[in-house]
């Protein structure tokens, strides 16, 4: 007589691969909905430098899409997650960072608004650099995507603060 012995499944490890995909899921969740205006600010930011202008637009629109898309994926995640209690209790900002959302969202407007007075700033000294024409062209660039920035983190200070 032939006996088959089958493995037996570790159901701890089986149990913690769940909870820290669970994890991962509330931390991705809050991130995408609560925190989009990261990615918009960010995305500002980039485009006001000049560094890269398709990761620029890429920010912002991935920011705009999470604040639209933001409450379908609650509706989503609560109902095949159950992660609606733990949305509730805590933030992102209380539970990881030690700070609240509001202490985060003023530390990174004054941080744009720097970037902003320093592309103001060098662009201003480009433009009314007047024996290069390529340096004054870029530097009213330079002014005018500084000033959508400080556009955007106004209504950004008004509507979050």
């Amino acid at each position: 007589m032939i006996c088959q012995q089958f493995p037996e499944f570790d159901t701890g490890s089986i149990n913690a691969l769940l909870n820290g995909l669970a994890l991962v899921l509330q931390v991705g969740y809050i991130l995408f909905s609560r925190w989009y205006f990261v990615l918009i600010v960010f995305g500002f930011m980039v485009y006001a430098t000049t560094l890269n202008d398709s990761l620029a637009k890429t920010l912002v629109v991935f920011g705009v899409f999470s604040y639209i898309l933001s409450p379908f994926l609650a509706e989503v995640m609560d109902t095949s997650v159950g992660i609606e209690a733990f949305l509730h209790e805590t933030s992102f900002g209380a539970a990881v960072l030690a700070v609240s959302d509001i202490e985060v969202m003023s530390v990174l407007l004054a941080a744009a608004e720097a970037v902003g007075a320093i592309c103001v700033l060098s662009g201003a000294v480009m433009y009314l650099t007047k024996p290069s024409r390529e340096l004054e062209v870029r530097g009213r660039s330079l002014v005018v995507r500084a000033l959508v920035l400080f556009v955007c983190l106004s209504f950004l200070s008004l509507t979050f603060l």
